[in-house]
């Protein structure tokens, strides 16, 4: 019975070891698989965080090139609205100067129709006594005459002068005219037309207007073309009546810039500034404006 026992606990012991040498092998397997697992496991994730450091060292990058860009823009936009509030001082500036020199030459253009009035005066009481005088005093040959024509060139020089001055008066009144048209044309599409600056900096485009603002637009265009055609209107009529006054005048009261007594306006003389330049500056201009708000309503 002894050795019976001894042989089943010997065998038994033997189906224990090799049981554990079994769980052994499987449990170093496992550890063996579990090591790769952790090893593949670690290299994927060093590779993901060389990956998110490229990442985030590029959105740096990236966000520092925006905000250098920003910055240009800011300056940009600051330098062409210095540029515009420069221009619109100068073009203030004009206008005063504009409008103080018609203002002189529209005093002086009075002054000079008050002196001629008073030249006219003194020349027809000077020769309404000589007409008067009684035929038994011959006029001495050194009295009136020389005096008499002195003061006729001295009137026909103030004609022209007056003349000169009405012309320039015209034109500068055109100018200016022509000057405030470009001036309303451009504060009306400051905000709607492109614009492009001398520091690159551009308006916003037609296509961002909206409805409501393009309408606006078209009307105040509209209304410039209707304020432009009116003036002409204006200007065209005044020419037309100082034509017919002097068509009215007397014969033998028209000035010798009129060559040969023909009733039309001096284009060609050279003592006085042409009636015609006024109208054609005046049209020149206008057609400039009127050109540049069409192509800007061709754009739209």
């Amino acid at each position: 019975l002894n050795a019976s026992d001894g042989g089943g606990k010997v065998s038994s012991s033997e189906g224990v070891d090799e049981n554990l040498r079994r769980e052994y092998e499987q449990l170093r397997e496992e550890t063996i698989s579990l090591r790769k697992d952790a090893e593949q496991r670690l290299m994927v994730a060093s590779e993901m965080e060389e990956r998110a450091s490229e990442e985030h060292a590029s959105l740096r990058r990236t966000i520092n090139l925006l905000n250098q860009q920003l910055q240009l823009e800011k300056q940009l936009v600051a330098d062409s609205n210095a540029q515009i509030i420069e221009l619109q001082r100068r073009l203030s500036a004009v206008e005063e100067a504009a409008k103080r020199e018609s203002a002189a030459s529209a005093s002086q253009l009075q002054s000079t129709e008050a002196e001629l009035a008073r030249l006219r005066q003194c020349l027809s009481s000077k020769s309404s006594p000589d007409i008067a005088r009684s035929p038994t005093s011959p006029p001495s040959p050194s009295e009136q005459p020389q005096l008499r024509t002195d003061v006729e060139a001295r009137v026909l020089e103030l004609e022209a002068r007056v003349r000169q001055l009405n012309d320039s008066l015209l034109t500068k009144q055109d100018s200016l005219e022509a000057t405030l048209a470009q001036n309303h044309a451009l504060k009306v599409g400051f905000h709607f037309l492109p614009l492009s600056f001398p520091c690159g900096f551009r308006g916003a485009p037609l296509s961002t207007v909206s409805g409501n603002s393009r309408v606006k637009l078209l009307l105040s265009i509209l209304e410039l073309l209707l304020a432009g055609v009116n003036l002409v209107q204006i200007r065209l009529e005044r020419l037309e009546s100082e034509c017919d006054a002097h068509l009215l005048e007397p014969r033998n009261t028209r000035s010798s810039a009129f060559s040969c007594g023909h009733a039309h306006l001096p284009q060609n003389s050279s003592s006085q500034s042409p009636h015609g330049f006024a109208r054609l500056h005046f049209i020149v201009s206008l057609k400039t404006s009127h050109s540049a708000v069409l192509n800007a309503f061709v754009r739209m």
